[in-house]
């Protein structure tokens, strides 16, 4: 079952695992933690909020939910790329 909700600070690891600047970075670790305690991140987890779903199987549910891809942008973080997405009006019709 996936469930879909707020992020939290008990989730820091998993997100700490998901992002590669994070790995290196304790400052971008700090973000992430700021991030989650503002409730600013949504989380999908899969079998429980200790397993994070991973990016491949993350793109897929974001599909199924009505985000298209916005596109990639390079350089912003060195090996990092960062992946867009939008919500699309015709999602919010319904389709």
């Amino acid at each position: 079952m996936k469930i879909i909700g707020d992020g939290n600070a008990d989730q820091l690891d998993d997100l700490v695992a998901l992002d590669q600047v994070a790995q290196q970075d304790p400052d971008r670790q700090r973000e992430l933690r700021r991030w989650l305690e503002s409730g600013s991140v949504r989380v999908a987890t899969k079998d429980g909020p200790r397993s994070a779903i991973r990016w491949l199987s993350l793109q897929r549910l974001l599909a199924r939910r009505g985000w298209v891809s916005a596109g990639m942008v390079f350089g912003l973080d060195e090996g990092d790329p960062e992946l867009f997405y939008q919500f699309t009006q015709s999602a919010l019709n319904g389709r």
